[in-house]
Protein backbone atom coordinates (compact mmCIF):
# COMPACT_ATOMS: atom_id res chain seq x y z
CA UNK A 1 0.00 0.00 0.00
CA UNK A 2 1.46 3.27 -1.25
CA UNK A 3 1.42 5.88 1.75
CA UNK A 4 -0.15 9.92 1.27
CA UNK A 5 2.18 12.42 2.79
CA UNK A 6 0.16 15.80 3.15
CA UNK A 7 2.38 17.46 1.64
CA UNK A 8 1.82 15.64 -1.57
CA UNK A 9 -2.26 16.90 -1.46
CA UNK A 10 -3.51 19.16 -4.19
CA UNK A 11 -4.55 21.67 -1.88
CA UNK A 12 -7.34 22.80 -4.01
CA UNK A 13 -11.24 22.39 -3.08
CA UNK A 14 -12.65 19.46 -4.80
CA UNK A 15 -16.16 20.44 -4.00
CA UNK A 16 -18.11 23.35 -4.57
CA UNK A 17 -20.14 25.47 -2.53
CA UNK A 18 -23.16 27.44 -4.40
CA UNK A 19 -23.03 31.36 -4.29
CA UNK A 20 -24.35 32.97 -1.32
CA UNK A 21 -25.38 29.26 0.61
CA UNK A 22 -23.51 30.00 3.98
CA UNK A 23 -25.55 34.00 3.84
CA UNK A 24 -28.69 32.22 3.47
CA UNK A 25 -27.80 28.95 5.90
CA UNK A 26 -28.94 30.60 9.28
CA UNK A 27 -32.40 31.73 7.46
CA UNK A 28 -33.12 28.70 6.34
CA UNK A 29 -32.44 26.44 9.78
CA UNK A 30 -34.21 28.91 11.84
CA UNK A 31 -37.31 28.06 9.18
CA UNK A 32 -37.24 24.35 9.62
CA UNK A 33 -36.42 24.81 13.61
CA UNK A 34 -39.31 27.31 14.46
CA UNK A 35 -42.30 25.35 13.88
CA UNK A 36 -44.05 24.69 17.72
CA UNK A 37 -44.56 20.85 17.73
CA UNK A 38 -48.11 20.19 18.44
CA UNK A 39 -48.87 19.44 21.89
CA UNK A 40 -49.13 15.76 23.14
CA UNK A 41 -52.05 16.38 25.39
CA UNK A 42 -54.71 19.50 25.21
CA UNK A 43 -57.42 19.88 27.37
CA UNK A 44 -60.10 22.26 26.51
CA UNK A 45 -62.79 23.58 28.65
CA UNK A 46 -66.56 22.80 28.53
CA UNK A 47 -69.78 23.39 30.66
CA UNK A 48 -69.98 19.45 31.23
CA UNK A 49 -66.31 19.49 32.28
CA UNK A 50 -67.13 22.61 34.92
CA UNK A 51 -70.40 20.55 36.32
CA UNK A 52 -68.14 17.22 36.52
CA UNK A 53 -65.70 18.89 38.88
CA UNK A 54 -68.34 20.96 40.84
CA UNK A 55 -70.23 17.73 41.18
CA UNK A 56 -66.86 15.84 42.50
CA UNK A 57 -66.06 18.61 44.81
CA UNK A 58 -69.24 18.21 46.36
CA UNK A 59 -69.45 14.15 46.66
CA UNK A 60 -65.86 14.87 48.18
CA UNK A 61 -66.63 17.33 50.80
CA UNK A 62 -69.94 15.32 51.45
CA UNK A 63 -67.83 12.31 52.48
CA UNK A 64 -65.69 14.44 54.57
CA UNK A 65 -68.38 15.52 56.82
CA UNK A 66 -70.44 12.23 56.68
CA UNK A 67 -67.01 10.14 57.52
CA UNK A 68 -65.13 13.44 60.16
CA UNK A 69 -65.58 12.06 63.79
CA UNK A 70 -67.13 14.50 65.44
CA UNK A 71 -65.37 16.05 68.84
CA UNK A 72 -66.97 14.32 72.17
CA UNK A 73 -67.13 16.67 74.78
CA UNK A 74 -67.60 15.64 79.18
CA UNK A 75 -71.32 14.99 80.03
CA UNK A 76 -72.51 17.80 82.12
CA UNK A 77 -73.62 17.06 85.93
CA UNK A 78 -77.43 18.26 84.88
CA UNK A 79 -77.52 15.36 82.22
CA UNK A 80 -76.00 13.01 84.78
CA UNK A 81 -78.58 13.89 87.53
CA UNK A 82 -81.78 13.43 84.90
CA UNK A 83 -80.87 9.82 84.55
CA UNK A 84 -82.36 7.86 87.58
CA UNK A 85 -81.28 4.35 89.28
CA UNK A 86 -83.17 1.64 87.61
CA UNK A 87 -81.50 3.11 84.26
CA UNK A 88 -78.00 3.06 85.48
CA UNK A 89 -78.92 -0.71 87.61
CA UNK A 90 -80.63 -1.85 84.06
CA UNK A 91 -77.15 -0.55 82.38
CA UNK A 92 -74.92 -2.07 84.86
CA UNK A 93 -76.41 -5.57 84.68
CA UNK A 94 -76.60 -5.59 80.74
CA UNK A 95 -72.80 -4.71 80.41
CA UNK A 96 -70.16 -6.73 80.50
CA UNK A 97 -68.98 -4.41 83.95
CA UNK A 98 -68.04 -6.87 87.28
CA UNK A 99 -68.72 -5.30 90.51
CA UNK A 100 -65.44 -5.90 91.41
CA UNK A 101 -63.75 -3.40 89.00
CA UNK A 102 -66.27 -0.82 90.02
CA UNK A 103 -64.74 -1.60 93.75
CA UNK A 104 -61.02 -1.00 92.72
CA UNK A 105 -62.10 2.09 90.56
CA UNK A 106 -63.83 3.73 93.01
CA UNK A 107 -60.65 3.01 95.16
CA UNK A 108 -58.27 4.32 92.95
CA UNK A 109 -60.64 7.26 93.14
CA UNK A 110 -60.34 7.93 96.53
CA UNK A 111 -56.11 7.20 96.46
CA UNK A 112 -55.73 10.92 95.16
CA UNK A 113 -57.33 12.44 98.80
CA UNK A 114 -54.97 14.50 100.81
CA UNK A 115 -55.04 11.93 103.49
CA UNK A 116 -53.24 9.65 101.12
CA UNK A 117 -50.57 12.11 100.22
CA UNK A 118 -50.07 12.76 103.70
CA UNK A 119 -49.41 9.52 104.58
CA UNK A 120 -47.24 8.53 102.01
CA UNK A 121 -44.86 11.49 102.83
CA UNK A 122 -44.51 9.45 106.56
CA UNK A 123 -44.74 12.93 108.16
CA UNK A 124 -45.92 12.34 112.12
CA UNK A 125 -48.68 14.61 113.40
CA UNK A 126 -46.88 15.85 115.82
CA UNK A 127 -44.42 17.50 113.39
CA UNK A 128 -46.69 19.01 111.33
CA UNK A 129 -48.61 20.63 114.41
CA UNK A 130 -45.21 22.09 115.49
CA UNK A 131 -44.88 23.51 112.20
CA UNK A 132 -48.50 24.95 111.96
CA UNK A 133 -47.81 26.40 115.54
CA UNK A 134 -44.69 28.23 114.35
CA UNK A 135 -46.26 29.97 111.13
CA UNK A 136 -49.35 31.09 113.45
CA UNK A 137 -47.17 33.03 116.13
CA UNK A 138 -44.96 34.27 113.21
CA UNK A 139 -48.08 36.54 112.00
Amino acid sequence: MKQIKLDDIDKQIPFGVPDRYFDELPSIIQSRVATKPEPMFSMSWSWKRSVLLVASSVMIGVLIWVTYPSKQYSIGEEALSQVNEKTVETFLKNSEIIASDLINENNFANTNSDTTIVNQLDISEQDIIKHLEGELSEI
